[in-house]
């Protein structure tokens, strides 16, 4: 979870069919919201360290970083909510108080981008916050390079074996290099804001910096794709569907694994399970995907 916070593609990316992380549930572990608004976040923390004066803002910021933490790992809030079955809040899975850290960390992002738009940077934070995610990002790419030239230095026989760390090591790699260069901009930005003359125009290129990293990071995790990916016809899914019509009142389906038919689907297909369905889906949700499947067919 940490070292997606350098990249959200430190494992690949099911988008791209190149995921290799060891939980399957991708999305319910995602905390990346920005290389630049990570920095400016650390910054404030920085910051407080040597100035100790929190505002009021800085105070609600990390009250939701705290909470959102807390809610998010195992032990010892995160197990009792679920053990004392709280209302509202046990129905939710435990991954998704990471948006709540992440609306705090941002409000700490913007209040150090303020400082360096009112000129009120302090200059020791802010160098110690670059270099500290510019040395893990180094680190980082400095253990795969390793880590690959040892694999091809090593026998052929064991070519077999190294094959799938060289895989993910090269896409590791790979994606490292963005972060990379979105931090070394911050730096060199940061450096002419320090010039009258280039101050407002490095203050538009970091903008401009962050917006770039947020459109990628919006192309890539919100792809659009052909609908009938969403909602394909296979033989198993007619057959299905044509006995439904026949007999809607009394046919039902049932499946041995989840990942084959999501709760969720059946009913965009038309189709009843004895199961049952998915009793936290919003119903305006299920509605739209009931409507754009009747466009698709």
């Amino acid at each position: 979870i940490l070292a997606t916070l350098l990249t959200p593609n430190f494992f690949g990316n099911p988008a791209t069919n190149n995921y290799f992380g060891a939980d399957y549930n991708f999305q319910e572990k995602l905390v990346y919201f920005g290389v630049l608004p990570l920095i400016f976040s650390t910054y404030v923390l920085v910051r407080q360290y040597y100035k100790n004066n929190a505002s009021k803002l800085i105070k609600l910021a990390l009250f939701y970083v705290l909470v959102g933490l807390l809610v998010s790992t195992e032990l010892p809030f995160g197990w009792l909510i679920y053990y004392l079955k709280l209302p509202i809040i046990s129905t939710s899975p435990a991954g998704r108080g990471f948006i709540i850290a992440i609306f705090g960390f941002i409000l700490l992002s913007g209040i150090g981008f303020s400082d360096l738009e009112k000129n009120k940077i302090h200059i020791k934070s802010i160098i110690f916050s670059v270099l500290i995610w510019l040395f893990s990002l180094i680190v980082s790419m400095f253990v795969l390079l390793f880590t690959l030239r040892f694999i091809k230095q090593s026998p052929e026989s064991l070519s077999v074996v190294y094959q799938s760390i060289k895989i993910n090591g090269t896409i590791t790699l790979r994606n490292l290099a963005y972060p990379f260069v979105l931090v070394s901009g911050l730096a060199i930005f940061l450096f002419a804001s320090k010039i009258r003359a280039l101050k407002y125009i490095s203050l538009i290129l970091i903008v401009a910096l962050a917006f770039s990293d947020s459109y990628l990071f919006f192309k890539k995790y919100t792809p659009f794709v052909p609908k009938n990916l969403i909602f394909p016809s296979t033989p198993a899914i007619d057959f299905l569907t044509k006995q439904s019509a026949i007999s809607p009142d009394m046919f039902r389906v049932e499946r041995e694994s989840a990942e084959i038919l999501p709760p969720n689907m059946w009913e965009v297909f038309g189709l009843q399970s004895a199961s049952g369905y998915d009793p936290m889906a919003p119903k305006s949700y299920e509605n739209y995907l009931v409507s754009h499947k009747a466009l698709s067919g």
